[in-house]
């Protein structure tokens, strides 16, 4: 831990407490010597001792915008079940895989495209990535929408091609020209937005059983780039009449070779 460092954890503690830097120093050279750790760790056991919270110095508040969230999925521990979903975040510096458990999920869930601050989380590393995990310990904070960039602008977020974003599974953002669309309706569940099936009984959806049916509309297009030519779906209402020829800025995933559009972006989705 360089000197800066060491000057860091002070500047954080002498408001706090009444405690004098030669004091705060020879704490933390004794802890050092005592505990055979590093200058860092004493610091920080140094600061904590007087009571201040060294997460911010361990764990630095992450900003950005949420810029997916994934669907809630329940893991166990022992005998108690505990909600978690999967999240990306995204600056304009880096781009991380996040994991909100218990009630960290719900905040998560209404906060796509907002910019958000978290702080007291841990990193953790999965099999191929580093992931932020929300625990309930966790803040999650919603900043003013000036904080951070629009979530089209930043370069973390967006896709260097439709051919690149074809090669991962991850959501991106992406723009692209529409060479082909067409739109057909689908009799679907009111709840959960799966098709239907007509039986003697009426509409039956395979999770909800008997329904009310609601019409809903797919957007089925053809994408174009600089990469090439790509299918594309929508679920929902179109973003404006006549796509055709008109370059559009969406965020989606592929799936079996399908890009699979979540939203669009306007003013700036239609030219």
């Amino acid at each position: 831990m360089t000197a800066d460092r060491v000057e860091d954890v002070w500047i954080r503690l002498k408001d706090r407490v009444a405690y004098a830097r030669a004091d705060f120093l020879l704490r933390v050279e004794k802890l050092a010597e005592e505990l055979n750790i590093t200058r860092e760790a004493a610091a920080y056991i140094a600061a904590k001792e007087q009571g201040v919270d060294i997460s911010e110095f361990l764990a630095p508040t992450k900003r950005g915008r949420i810029l997916d969230v994934g669907p809630v999925k329940v893991s166990r521990v022992g005998t108690e079940e505990v909600p978690y979903c999967l999240f990306t975040l995204v600056n304009e510096e880096e781009r991380l895989l996040g994991c909100a458990f218990g009630d960290r999920v719900n905040e998560i869930k209404g906060l796509e495209d907002r910019a958000v601050e978290i702080t007291r989380y841990t990193m953790a590393r999965s099999t191929r990535h580093r992931m932020l995990r929300a625990t309930e310990r966790s803040e999650v904070k919603v900043m003013g929408e000036g904080a951070v960039p629009p979530v089209w602008e930043l370069k973390t977020a967006k896709a260097g091609s439709l051919k690149d974003m074809s090669g991962s599974s991850w959501t991106w953002i992406a723009e692209a020209v529409v060479v082909d669309e067409d739109v057909t309706e689908y009799n679907s569940c009111p709840t959960c937005g799966r098709g239907v099936e007509l039986r003697d009984e009426g509409w039956v959806c395979g999770v909800h059983g008997p329904v009310d049916v609601q019409v809903r509309k797919v957007l089925h297009l053809h994408l174009a780039d600089s990469s090439g030519v790509y299918p594309a779906v929508y679920f929902g209402e179109p973003p404006g009449e006549g796509l055709f020829k008109k370059r559009i800025v969406m965020k989606g995933y592929f799936r079996e070779g399908e890009l699979q559009i979540s939203r669009f972006y306007e003013p700036r989705g239609l030219d």
